[in-house]
């Protein structure tokens, strides 16, 4: 019975301290001066919610895998200090690097960032947490060459 009802945080001790944004840039070309002059461009999927959306809420799965990618990003990133290319070959990795490249057109290098944002005024409004390795989105190239640049 315990797992048929979701963990709500809204009133408990344990309230939701920090929200994630996730931000990816493209560009034309593998390189990291090229991929530093492209502009961040906002993720949608984690955004706020509507009142609409009490009664029906289509992207709320999204939004939830968005949200767990990102948590356990950061917790795996601060885990792997020792060997950050590893944090490549996790799950978590993988599926919001795939999401992100499916937002890109034709571009052939992509990276994406992960903020934490809070809704409380007192804390700072927005922190970099984590920024990710420049790939190329072609799928038959695949992070086998992701990795040879990194090392």
């Amino acid at each position: 019975m315990r797992h048929a009802l979701p963990r709500w945080h809204f009133f408990s001790p344990k309230t939701v301290q920090l929200d994630f944004e996730v931000w990816y840039r493209s560009a034309p070309e593998l390189d990291e001066a090229a991929c530093d002059a492209a502009e961040w461009v906002h993720l949608d999927g984690i955004s706020a919610r509507h009142p609409a959306q009490a009664f029906i809420y289509p992207g709320r799965r999204t939004k939830h895998v968005l949200f767990e990618c990102c948590h356990r990003i950061l917790k795996a990133a601060a885990e792997m200090k020792d060997s950050p290319h590893a944090i490549m070959f996790s799950v978590p990795y993988l599926l919001l690097l795939q999401h992100v490249t499916a937002q890109c057109d034709a571009d052939d290098a992509v990276q994406f960032r992960i903020d934490t944002v809070s809704p409380r005024a007192t804390a700072a409004p927005r922190t970099s947490m984590f920024r990710s390795f420049i790939h190329r989105p072609s799928a038959e190239l695949g992070l086998k060459q992701d990795l040879e640049q990194a090392s």
